[in-house]
């Protein structure tokens, strides 16, 4: 990855800020970090929503933050709300080749910069990637389980679900979304988590593109190592400070070896699991089936449509092939046919309706350790 690149090869920073100075000034502290020793700093825009009632706090840390490169100042003259800020912000992508957006309650990596400019570099002409995260997901917040991508060897994963906590969109990626979200359409017949059809319609962007990406066949490119996090700022969204989406930040990482989507085998759908194809790929025997993956035991049984189930569901009838549960992330025991009877290679007309729960504790609590 390159130390630095041209100011017209970066992305524009775009801050989304409401009513949280002291989250704002920590985001600004972070981005000051990112940019030391970079001769040529994207272009900052700090877009402030209107109705606050610490606006004027986030003016004076945004007035006085000092920034080498072009800053500008957007003041939205009523409060749009959360997702319509997002899309607002996305919308800047008519001025800008791509932009990173950073909401207020994120924190960002020394590296993240360097970055977010190759990772632009690399996927900006990948049709199929609809956008790149800084983020890596550590917590699926589907399943409510630790996450871990499997290594294929390179520095990137995909995943079918967006990124909202440090997301770069190009003014190509970004006009395909707006253009899918400009037509009707009927979302039941969408495939994705309920959890994500549970967001709220008005103020999830993000439930929003999830929609899309599952729709469109597209993903988020994500970095194995997370070049931002999410501080857990309580918000829109949160009624209190969490930790459970807080990522360990990468600090000297500047050497990515980014794969593509035709070369990797750590691709994920809307799920967060792992997509069959690529667990073909690895196990060879598994190409003799036509299969979903349903590893957590949680996906609806809507969504399981090929004739076969890798699952954690159980059934009364005979199962193809078992597996034990002594590796994470759960795809490996299928990798390493590890012994065992929690996961199964299964018809899905045997399978029970109900999720298995049982499998989600243990996933939970996986990495348990002696009293």
């Amino acid at each position: 990855m390159p130390r630095d690149v041209q100011r017209d090869q970066q992305p524009a920073i775009v801050i989304v800020t409401f009513n949280r100075p002291a989250s704002l000034e920590r985001l600004l502290r972070s981005l000051t970090e990112a940019a030391k020793g970079m001769s040529h700093c994207p272009t900052l825009i700090i877009s402030i929503d209107g109705g606050g009632s610490e606006q004027n706090a986030c003016l004076d840390a945004i007035r006085s933050f000092k920034w080498t490169g072009e800053k500008k100042i957007i003041e939205r003259d009523s409060h749009l709300g959360l997702r319509d800020h997002i899309l607002a912000c996305g919308d800047l992508t008519r001025d800008y080749e791509a932009v990173l957006v950073l909401e207020d309650d994120t924190r960002i990596s020394r590296s993240a910069l360097r970055f977010s400019s190759a990772a632009h570099l690399q996927y900006r002409n990948t049709q199929e990637v609809a956008g790149i995260s800084l983020y890596s997901f550590f917590y699926n917040e589907f399943g409510q389980t630790p996450f871990v991508p499997i290594d294929d060897g390179y520095d990137t994963y995909f995943m079918q679900t967006a990124s909202s906590w440090g997301q770069i969109w190009t003014n190509t990626q970004w006009r395909a979304f707006r253009s899918w979200l400009s037509k009707a359409k009927v979302e039941t017949q969408i495939s994705i988590p309920n959890e994500v059809r549970s967001w709220p319609v008005a103020s999830s962007w993000k439930r929003a593109c999830n929609l899309y990406l599952a729709d469109t066949n597209r993903y988020f490119a994500f970095p194995r190592f997370s070049f931002s996090t999410n501080m857990g700022d309580a918000g829109t969204h949160l009624d209190r400070n969490y930790t459970h989406l807080t990522a360990p930040l990468s600090i000297f990482r500047d050497d990515i070896l980014f794969g593509s989507l035709d070369s990797s085998t750590s691709r994920y759908d809307a799920f967060l699991e792992i997509e069959p194809d690529a667990l073909k790929t690895i196990v060879p025997w598994l190409r003799d089936y036509d299969f979903d993956v349903d590893l957590t035991g949680t996906k609806p049984i809507a969504a399981l449509v090929r004739p076969y189930v890798l699952t954690a569901r159980e059934s009364p009838h005979a199962r193809i092939r078992s597996f034990g549960f002594n590796h994470f992330p759960p795809e490996l025991n299928i990798i390493f046919e590890e012994p065992g009877d929690v996961f199964a290679l299964r018809k899905r007309e045997d399978l029970d309706a109900s999720p298995n729960s049982n499998v989600a504790l243990r996933a939970r609590n996986f990495f348990n350790a002696p009293d």
